[in-house]
């Protein structure tokens, strides 16, 4: 009985040193790590803060984009809508609008799309 259990303990040991051994070489932990993909701002002129290039899939992205007065704007993420994040902060005063999304598994696109507003 101590035989097998020797021997059980031993196969797990190796079976460890294996997946171990495997994930490393490769240079990363391809079972553990999330694939990256890339993000790109079309107009980045209107970014408040850079935006990385890459992100993760599963990665929340936040992007803050300098307040632009008097003019109505859509925030698209791969052409779809994303609302603004809600106000903090009671009575802060910001410099930005924030927007934040989870990153899809595939690669991103961002745009500001601005119309005419209350003096356009």
């Amino acid at each position: 009985m101590k035989k097998i259990t020797l021997i059980t303990l031993a196969f797990c040991i190796f079976l460890l040193f294996i997946v171990g051994c495997n994930s490393s070489s490769s240079g990363n932990n391809s079972i553990f790590d999330s694939k990256t993909h890339t993000l790109v701002m079309k107009n980045p002129e209107y970014l408040h803060e850079k935006l990385n290039d890459v992100y993760k899939t599963g990665e929340t992205v936040v992007v803050r984009i300098s307040i632009i007065l008097d003019v109505d704007y859509t925030f698209l993420v791969n052409g779809r809508e994303i609302e603004k994040d809600p106000w903090e902060g009671g009575d802060k005063v910001h410099e930005y609008w924030q927007f934040s999304f989870i990153m899809p598994d595939e690669d991103v696109i961002c745009e500001l799309v601005l119309s005419d507003g209350v003096l356009g």
